[in-house]
């Protein structure tokens, strides 16, 4: 599977979380993860972070984020064991209420 698209499938904070643990088992990384239009916030963007290892692209307009959950999210990505080996982020429409 190369890429993931579920844009606007109504995915909670239990369904990111059961999406990630199937992320964590495949082999071969994403190209492309789209959960826009999905509204899990902040819970669901803290539980996305372990994942990012495992993904190229992740797109995530329109899901609830605010400034904690994109804290959750840039702290996963501080911790990517090949910090030269990006992963491209979408996160229009969210609204981080502390920036």
């Amino acid at each position: 599977m190369e890429d993931l698209i579920l844009d606007g499938c109504e995915i909670g904070s239990e369904g990111v979380k059961k999406l990630c643990d199937g992320v964590k088992k495949l082999t071969k990384p994403l190209k492309t993860l789209d959960l826009s239009g999905n509204e899990f916030g902040n819970t669901g963007a803290a539980l996305l972070a372990p994942c990012l290892h495992n993904m190229e692209q992740l797109i995530l307009d329109w899901c609830g984020i605010e400034s904690d959950g994109v804290e959750k999210l840039c702290d996963g990505l501080k911790k990517l064991r090949k910090p030269s080996y990006g992963v491209e982020k979408s996160m229009i429409g969210n609204l981080p209420k502390n920036y």
